[in-house]
């Protein structure tokens, strides 16, 4: 009888780590809320992306983002070229974001590295 509740229970395990290991988190996305200031950086043609600085905590970093997610959370209206050359135009811009920020993941960025050559 104990063997075949050892079985039993060995069984259980091997069944539940097989589901578990089908399971993925997704990766932890830094999302910067509405009503936080940041300062926009340099543009990245290369990976097609701007670095910021929150404004709190200036020595969290780095943090990217693309030209469409900083246009839409800062909420100037017109074309990706036109908010591209605007804001290499200005030294450094200072905004208060309209909406949600979404960073982008270090692996993203490293990826558009990748398929930008």
């Amino acid at each position: 009888m104990s063997k075949l509740l050892f079985i039993l229970f060995w069984f259980a395990l091997s069944i539940s780590s097989v589901f578990a290991a089908g399971k993925k988190e997704a990766p932890y996305r830094p999302v910067l809320k509405a009503g936080q200031e940041i300062t926009v950086g340099a543009y990245d043609a290369e990976t097609d992306t701007f670095e910021y600085v929150f404004n709190k905590e200036p020595a969290v970093g780095p943090n990217n983002v693309t030209p469409e997610a900083l246009q839409k959370a800062i909420g100037l209206p017109g074309s990706k070229t036109d908010f591209i050359r605007k804001m290499q135009s200005e030294n450094g811009p200072i905004y208060v974001l309209k909406k949600d920020l979404p960073s982008l993941l270090l692996t993203e960025l490293e990826a558009r590295k990748k398929k930008s050559k």
